[in-house]
């Protein structure tokens, strides 16, 4: 389920929590939010910065 992911390099870095574990896990997400974005399809509070997913608090 990719609609709780987004791409969004707005928000503010105090405002992000970096998930830095299980890195092999972050890249298949990383794939499928950008698929996701792509498509348009709904969006959550993570989001896709460069290499490193975060979630908004």
């Amino acid at each position: 389920n990719v609609g709780d992911y987004k791409i969004n390099e707005a928000y503010p870095t105090k405002k992000k929590e970096v998930i830095h574990k299980y890195n092999a896990l972050l890249d298949v997400l990383k794939s499928k939010v950008e698929i996701a974005f792509k498509r348009g399809q709904s969006v959550g509070n993570w989001s896709v910065i460069g290499e490193v997913i975060y979630r908004i608090s």
